[in-house]
């Protein structure tokens, strides 16, 4: 807490202040727009070239309680308790969905989407979702907590972790074609679930909660050195189960499914040989998908690594696709 106490020995004198309304201002990266309690927006007022904004918004904006006292003539300001930024509420959520449906639109440009949003994006480079006809694809995260970083985990997958702890509130994943939106996906939570908003390319849209029975060990939230080499494991073997797949599930489907390698769970490492002997087979779970993260099926995949290299010993497929997790106009991928 602290507070800003005017002094009686210096009377109140005029300035040279100006109002602008060219200034915009972020909070994490979000565009703010301050207002007064009748909701008229507020401008920063600039005084000998530099920028003032008024108490009471910028306050209660990063979550503190602004009050006035008359007889003290003193400006009270209280934060959380500890200093931090008070999080997203769920209509602010919804607002900003809201918003994102109404301006953004198939065929739009980059330069008209940069104008609408205002906000800083990343350019995905992974090229994990070609499949779906976008040549490139950007990820705009509105309301993100300071520090707040994703957990390990692709730019094309949705971080359902971090929307459900509120630490991102909504997530837009744009496709580009032709330098035009292709297509777009928002997720967002509500309530104790993430949902996804789609806008396919031919216009049709769908939103439906984001199914979280992923292949991940739910216990492994901390790095640690096993975790490390399992990961570098996974990333060998990310070929090797590429080309399996696609052999596998080019007789029910028209394109090759991706594997993503946060969506891979290591079922089990065993030592062949003796001890110190440099002969394993581990086994994975893997979940491939096509386009806007649709699931194709579930497999296991046991290989084994030696100093002859890397061979295929066992595959199980366990299910799908199932034709019900194909968007309308996905369908046609099917066989």
């Amino acid at each position: 807490m602290f507070s800003i106490t005017g002094n009686a020995a210096n009377e109140i004198g005029p300035i040279n202040a100006f109002l602008n309304h060219n200034i915009k201002l972020t909070l994490n990266g979000n565009l703010l727009t301050l207002k007064d309690s009748e909701g008229t927006a507020l401008a920063p007022v600039i005084i000998n070239g530099n920028s003032y904004l008024p108490t009471k918004a910028i306050g209660e904006a990063l979550g503190a309680r602004v009050q006035w006292n008359e007889s003290s003539k003193t400006i009270s300001i209280t934060n959380s308790g500890n200093g931090s930024v008070k999080q997203v509420s769920q209509n602010e959520i919804l607002d900003k969905v809201a918003e994102v449906k109404s301006k953004l639109s198939l065929g739009m440009t980059k330069a008209e989407v940069i104008a609408f949003f205002n906000e800083n994006y990343k350019v995905i480079n992974d090229n994990g979702d070609l499949e779906n006809g976008s040549s490139e694809h950007w990820i705009f995260n509105f309301f993100v907590s300071p520090g707040y970083s994703r957990n390990n985990i692709s730019d094309h997958v949705i971080d359902e972790e971090g929307l459900k702890n509120r630490n991102v509130g909504v997530s837009l994943y744009i496709g580009w074609m032709d330098d035009k939106v292709h297509l777009f996906t928002i997720a967002y939570p509500e309530g104790d679930k993430v949902y996804l908003f789609i806008k396919n390319p031919d216009g049709t849209t769908s939103s439906n909660p984001v199914n979280s029975d992923k292949a991940v060990d739910k216990n492994s939230r901390e790095d640690s050195a096993e975790l490390q080499l399992q990961d570098m494991l996974v990333l060998i073997l990310l070929p090797h189960m590429k080309e399996k797949l696609a052999e596998v599930y080019s007789d029910v489907i028209s394109i090759p499914p991706v594997v993503y390698p946060d969506s891979v769970n290591v079922k089990s490492i065993e030592r062949v040989a003796a001890f110190r002997g440099f002969d394993f087979l581990i086994t994975i779970d893997a979940q491939p998908v096509v386009g806007p993260h649709i699931p194709v099926g579930e497999d296991v995949l046991t290989y084994r690594i030696s100093s002859a290299g890397v061979e295929l010993k066992n595959f199980e497929h366990l299910r799908g696709p199932d034709k019900e997790d194909f968007l309308p106009n996905y369908q046609n991928l099917l066989k």
